[in-house]
């Protein structure tokens, strides 16, 4: 089930997601077609992050450890966009 929308929903806790296609599509706009380019962006916006930019992976070689690091701030990068973009909207 959907154990955290349950717990949230159980404290009155507002919940917004993105799915993939959203955070794809925003870093699409920022001409990122794949997540090492995803990676790379988030690594000369974030400096903090800059040190752990994986190198491009070969087809054959497992996703480096540390992109989910990026996975993660690529989604909260896309949701902080969206949220003002509806803001700069109204």
């Amino acid at each position: 089930g959907d154990t955290i929308g349950m717990e949230a929903k159980s404290r009155s806790i507002k919940l917004q997601s993105l799915n993939t296609q959203e955070v794809k599509h925003f870093f699409a706009k920022h001409g990122c077609a794949t997540k090492h380019e995803i990676a790379c962006l988030l690594g000369k916006q974030f400096e903090e992050l800059s040190w752990k930019v994986p190198p491009r992976r070969k087809p054959w070689h497992c996703e480096s450890y540390h992109m989910c690091m990026f996975d993660a701030a690529a989604a909260g990068t896309a949701y902080l966009n969206r949220v003002q973009f509806l803001q700069d909207a109204t």
